[in-house]
C-alpha cells in the first residue's frame, strides 16, 4: 500500500450548518447552529466506469463511481476523518464546539471506517472522460474535434487526464473553453 501524504491529497472544507442549506444527510439533519470539518481526497486513485445499458440510445447509462474502490483511497479517507476530528478538537474551536455529533467522541476506529464507507461522496468534479490525442483510445484531437464527427467539440473537464490538485476544475474548464473558442475562430 501507498503512504498517505495528506498534504497532497486532502483538502478540508469547513462549512457552517445554520441554515437548510444542506437539507438531506445520510445519517439524518444535523443539529442547527452546527459546523462541519469535511475532508476530502482530491487524488482519487479509484476509476469508475460509464456503460451502455443496451442498444437503445434512450436507455440511462449504467454509471459505476467506484468510490473509494482503491485500498490505498479508503485508508486516506479514513486517515483524513481522523485528521478532520483532530482538527475540530482544536482549542480555537473551543468557543463554538460543543460536542462532536458525526461519528462521536467515542467513535471506535471500525465506526470510522464505517462513517467512510456510507458517507463518502463526490465534490461533483469528474475529469478524463474524452482522452484526447491520436490514438484509438482518444476521444477528441489536440484541436479538441471529437473524431469522425465533423462539426463537434469537447470543451469542458471530460478532456484533462486527471484532476487537478486545486481549488477544483472550474478555472481549468474556463481556460479550456477558451482555448476551444480560439481554435473555432481560426
Amino acid at each position: 500500500m501507498h503512504s498517505i501524504d495528506l498534504h497532497r491529497i486532502l483538502q478540508v472544507h469547513l462549512h457552517g450548518i445554520s441554515q437548510p442549506k444542506y437539507p438531506r444527510f445520510r445519517y439524518g439533519a444535523p443539529p442547527a447552529d452546527t459546523f462541519t470539518i469535511m475532508p476530502a481526497l482530491v487524488q482519487p486513485t479509484s476509476r469508475g466506469a460509464v456503460r451502455l445499458a443496451s442498444d437503445n440510445f434512450q436507455d440511462a447509462a449504467v454509471i459505476d463511481c467506484n468510490y473509494l474502490g482503491t485500498d490505498h483511497e479508503f485508508a486516506a479517507i479514513v486517515r483524513a476523518i481522523e485528521a478532520a476530528r483532530e482538527l475540530g478538537n482544536q482549542r480555537a474551536f473551543d468557543s463554538v464546539r460543543e460536542i462532536e455529533v458525526m461519528p462521536g467522541p467515542k467513535a471506535t476506529a471500525e465506526e470510522i471506517r464505517e462513517l467512510a464507507r456510507l458517507a463518502s461522496a463526490s465534490f461533483g468534479h469528474p475529469v478524463g472522460t474524452c482522452k484526447m490525442g491520436v490514438d484509438k483510445l482518444a476521444v477528441v484531437d489536440p484541436e479538441l474535434r471529437v473524431h469522425g464527427i465533423l462539426g463537434l467539440r469537447v470543451a469542458d473537464a471530460s478532456v484533462m487526464p486527471q484532476i487537478i490538485t486545486g481549488p477544483g476544475t472550474n478555472a481549468s474548464t474556463h481556460m479550456i473553453a477558451g482555448r476551444a473558442a480560439k481554435l473555432i475562430l481560426s
